[in-house]
């Protein structure tokens, strides 16, 4: 018999709350059913022997990959979803352990890096499906999917049938259903998105997004480390109300490389100190740039590059960005006492970005 301890599916509901189960189906609804009711689910998982385990028959989807093509997906049956991410939860370093380092760049995969703070955009999405789950009600004893339509409150059902059916489904649907059915008695009916509900849904989750930033990320070469301390010894006295990340902050036997990725998921303000050894940086061009500049585009992080040396930017993303100096004049080619000044002038503007 193979049974779980309470904290793995303590992390995967959490987890599972934060981030939905996936960015290719709208967020499962049963997951703030188990939300209310956690310390029942906790136990009822806990009692699950993996070893005997039913996994539940997931919905098959085609659905738009990019623009010009399409992908067969599978979203999970929510529980199953639980039980899947506590496995992973528990078991995902010990795999790790036994694959190719990432650090060789001999395999393109996923890797399995635990990070609760991060969040991902969902945007809401609108189902017009009423007329036709009108004409399926016969179906519902037969289709777990329908029932799980019937729960999250389609109006194609009266108050009265839909009570009807959801004390039905507790009485006799799955150990997920009971659950969800017994929230859903509580709550109001719930209708289909209009286009406006659907847009302003989205905004919602992008300033919530935006909004969990909080942090000053410095990006920079360790050749130029000179320039990194320069800057924090001027940014010093702002350390009591902005908190700055530079990866010299990494404690030693810290996953550094998750440490990394939790600061650029939580930044609001990205410094950068651009240089040709900046540039010519493999490691920062493939792994922190591309999320820095596509948080800038979709969640409001404000990139603030520094010209410490004169260097071939216009042939990169930078060029789009202001900087917060004249490159005609970049650091390295001032005085002593021009240097503080401007790295005065350059702190001023990170801490008026940093406390919008």
């Amino acid at each position: 018999m193979l049974t779980l301890k309470t904290e793995p599916y303590k992390w995967a509901l959490d987890h599972l709350l934060k981030e939905s189960d996936t960015d290719l189906f709208p967020r499962p609804f049963e997951l703030d059913a188990l939300a209310s009711f956690r310390d029942d689910v906790e136990r009822s998982l806990q009692r699950i022997d993996i070893n005997e385990y039913s996994w539940f028959e997931g919905r098959r989807a085609i659905v738009p990959k990019g623009v010009l093509s399409f992908r067969a997906a599978i979203q999970l049956d929510p529980w199953d979803s639980l039980v899947l991410t506590a496995l992973i939860r528990e078991f995902g370093d010990k795999i790790e352990q036994k694959r190719i380092p990432y650090h060789d760049e001999v395999v393109f995969s996923y890797r399995f890096t635990p990070m609760n703070e991060r969040k991902i955009i969902r945007v809401a999405t609108a189902h017009n499906a009423d007329y036709w789950l009108q004409q399926q009600k016969g179906e519902l004893l037969r289709d777990p999917w329908l029932r799980r339509a019937l729960i999250a409150g389609a109006s194609a059902f009266s108050k009265d049938e839909r009570i009807y059916w959801l004390r039905r489904i507790e009485k006799d649907g799955t150990e997920l259903e009971k659950f969800v059915a017994r929230w859903a008695q509580t709550e109001p009916s719930r209708t289909s998105l209009s286009k406006d509900q659907v847009q302003s849904k989205a905004q919602e989750e992008i300033y919530s997004i935006s909004s969990d930033r909080t942090e000053v990320f410095i990006s920079y070469s360790h050749k130029d480390k000179k320039w990194l301390d320069k800057l924090q010894t001027v940014i010093k006295p702002l350390s009591h109300r902005i908190k700055i990340f530079a990866d010299p902050e990494i404690k030693p036997g810290a996953e550094w490389r998750d440490e990394i990725n939790k600061a650029l998921v939580s930044a609001k303000v990205a410094v950068l100190l651009v240089t040709p050894n900046f540039l010519a940086s493999d490691f920062i061009a493939e792994n922190e740039l591309p999320p820095l500049l596509d948080a800038a585009k979709k969640e409001g992080l404000t990139i603030l590059w520094i010209a410490v040396s004169s260097s071939m930017y216009k042939e990169t993303e930078i060029e789009k960005y202001q900087p917060v100096n004249d490159p005609l004049r970049p650091l390295d080619n001032l005085n002593l006492a021009q240097q503080n000044q401007e790295l005065v002038h350059i702190v001023e503007t990170i801490k008026e970005k940093a406390l919008l």
